[in-house]
């Protein structure tokens, strides 16, 4: 299937043009993705990228480029359509379709883009024939790393503002057996989505129920910045009498502007489940019903 273009680089600044430009007749056309910038990148901070189709026409028309999945990374299409603009080149016109999009890397090493097939038609202008052309990319090899320190086996976010809140409801006091209590972890941070937020494991725990809820992903864009959310809910139900520990966790928080690396820690919860007479009662009941 074709689709909106996107494609990761980490750790490298390169220029990919899709093929030599074509040229039919008087037209001329080519397709370039452009990848990061100058500076380093690491695991799961935004890496920005264009895909411009570039034609001597005045309009473009039936733009097609693919999207590839790449292994360990998660693309964030264009929100919007191409901005146009025009430049100058060997004394040439070229009118510009610029289509911008995001790249995450999620774990670091060799991460690859597939080949780009790319096809727009163009025109000289109103009622003159379009030209069709097709580009093909080359595959893309890229280095993501890790920030010096980061651990491997714990969740990490790149960004440079990120808030972390934790709510239960209710307040956690006076719990009884078959009670059930609700955790809510809210994950903010700029220039990523909320999709790349991180994923709280279940807890298992002996006496206690886990009941996951579908996380609430959402991203607001405005004036080119992109601030993600995501909120991981826990609902656990109290089934034995006793004291128990509901684990918290830690997420490393890398910030590139200050290149610093921070532990932030979910707090774990120590409650006390006291016996249910009532309940006890309701199930004997309904056990000899």
């Amino acid at each position: 299937m074709m689709r909106c273009l996107a494609m990761g680089l980490f750790w490298l600044s390169i220029s990919l043009c899709a093929a030599v430009p074509a040229d039919q007749g008087s037209l001329k056309a080519d397709a370039r993705a452009r990848l990061g910038g100058e500076g380093a990148y690491g695991v799961g901070q935004s890496v920005p990228g264009n895909l411009d189709l570039r034609s001597t026409a005045i309009t473009f028309g039936r733009q097609q480029f693919d999207a590839p999945e790449v292994d360990g990374a998660l693309v964030l299409n264009p929100a919007s359509g191409a901005y146009k603009f025009s430049e100058q080149q060997d004394g040439e016109t070229w009118q510009v379709q610029r289509y911008q999009y995001r790249v995450f890397p999620q774990r670091s090493g060799s991460l690859t883009v597939p080949a780009l097939e790319v096809a727009f038609s163009a025109s000289a202008g109103y009622g003159k024939p379009e030209k069709d052309f097709r580009f093909m990319t080359e595959p893309l090899s890229f280095e993501a790393r890790l920030p010096p320190g980061a651990k491997t086996d714990v969740a990490l976010v790149t960004t440079s503002r990120f808030v972390v809140e934790q709510a239960w409801d209710p307040t956690p006091t006076a719990l009884k057996v078959g009670d059930a209590l609700t955790r809510r972890v809210t994950f903010r941070a700029v220039d990523l989505p909320g999709m790349a937020l991180p994923v709280l494991e279940v807890p298992r725990i002996a006496g206690i129920a886990v009941y996951p809820g579908q996380p609430d992903v959402q991203d607001t864009i405005e004036r080119g910045s992109l601030d993600g959310e995501r909120v991981e809910s826990h609902a656990f139900v109290m089934q034995g009498a006793g004291s128990y520990e509901i684990p918290g966790t830690i997420v490393q928080w890398w910030n590139p502007q200050t290149e610093t690396l921070t532990e932030v820690a979910i707090e774990p919860l120590q409650i006390e489940v006291a016996a249910n007479p009532a309940l006890a009662a309701a199930q004997a009941f309904d056990a000899l019903s």
